[in-house]
């Protein structure tokens, strides 16, 4: 029969590795159950605004949606949401720091980013408006940070530094069917916001 004979100072290294190795392993699995957790937040959808003032026919699609939906009043806003209105459509996004795009009929807006922290008024918001009629009313955040706040257009991208303005198609010009203005908008300063 052999035996095994250990000193203190032999077995109180064998203790430590063991707690060692008790510890890792406890640490890797909070650190994957962390990661998980992680990952399902990623992928939730961020409110980013509600849906006001909705008028005729008016759609969100992309973003976190599987499908295009009706817009009804008081929907949530997700960020990457695409908002389109047909020809009498129109409505409002009411971001959550009070910025207000209002869309009129035939527009396509898409609220690319918004970042908000309420307790500072910092953030950002990024959106693209490719075509129709848009109203821009300046929130919390081009109040905190005017930097942050970016409008792009199909002609034009637009820093906003608190302000109000307005974004339209160029009425189509020539005979029909002529593309010769498509594509052009006009821009025009409201005012401070």
């Amino acid at each position: 029969m052999a035996m095994t004979v250990t000193s203190n100072a032999t077995a109180s290294r064998l203790d430590y590795a063991g707690n060692f190795v008790r510890r890792c392993c406890l640490l890797g699995t909070v650190a994957a159950l962390s990661l998980a957790s992680f990952g399902a937040a990623a992928q939730t959808p961020e409110k980013a605004g509600i849906a006001a003032g909705v008028a005729g026919k008016v759609q969100i699609s992309e973003g976190a949606r599987t499908a295009p939906e009706p817009v009804k009043t008081g929907m949530e806003v997700l960020m990457r949401d695409r908002v389109q209105s047909e020809n009498a459509g129109r409505m409002q996004v009411l971001l959550m720091d009070e910025t207000v795009f209002t869309i009129g009929p035939n527009s396509d807006l898409v609220i690319d980013e918004f970042v908000y922290d309420p307790s500072t008024g910092a953030g950002k918001v990024t959106a693209n408006f490719t075509k129709g009629m848009l109203r821009y009313v300046s929130g919390k955040v081009a109040a905190a940070s005017p930097g942050n706040v970016t409008i792009r257009t199909a002609t034009a991208t637009i820093g906003v530094r608190g302000t109000s303005l307005f974004i339209v198609d160029a009425p189509a010009q020539g005979a029909e069917g002529d593309e010769q203005d498509q594509g052009t908008q006009f821009i025009g300063l409201l005012g401070p916001g």
